[in-house]
């Protein structure tokens, strides 16, 4: 199978600087577990994370997924359409895009944030099964357990709710 046929995977830290995201996925082992589930390429949005954290050299020629890494573009959506898995830090916006496009998620929690409620968000959306979430130094395991459990689908948005409060309050607000 030739790797751009193969399943991708991108990987997120939205707008702030995390490198141990960045360090872990494109990590030999994260690689080798991409590889092992089928995936052929990896695209990194880095955000302000030094440009230290680097894929491995080649990494086609040694059986791992092709490796691209960016600091940022004007909108993630294209992708993340295109992507198969969606690695993601635990910002709302982007775990709840990759969750209504349907995308498995592996949420990784930014443990030096303080006052954490990206850590409450992605342990709330792991308790109803929609995404596995995990620390850094686990992630190589959430990549294989992402294969392994049957995730609960992310309700479709309800666009009507809104309208339908906004006219109820303009109605009854006079």
């Amino acid at each position: 199978m030739n790797m751009s046929s193969r399943p991708r995977v991108f990987a997120t830290v939205g707008t702030t600087r995390f490198a141990a995201l960045v360090d872990q996925i494109t990590s030999e082992a994260a690689l080798a577990a991409l590889f092992e589930h089928g995936y052929g390429s990896l695209t990194v949005q880095a955000g302000t994370t030094a440009a230290s954290a680097t894929a491995p050299s080649s990494p086609v020629r040694r059986g791992l997924p092709s490796v691209t890494i960016y600091d940022y573009k004007p909108t993630l959506a294209a992708d993340m359409a295109e992507a198969d898995l969606v690695v993601s830090h635990a910002g709302a916006g982007c775990v709840i895009e990759a969750l209504r496009m349907g995308k498995r998620v592996v949420v990784v929690i930014n443990e030096a944030l303080m006052d954490n409620h990206q850590a409450e968000l992605a342990r709330a959306l792991h308790r109803e099964n929609y995404i596995v979430s995990c620390h850094p130094s686990e992630l190589v395991d959430a990549i294989h357990a992402i294969h392994a459990v049957r995730l609960t689908p992310f309700p479709q948005q309800d666009t009507s709710r809104f309208p339908a409060l906004l006219r109820e309050t303009i109605l009854f607000g006079n």
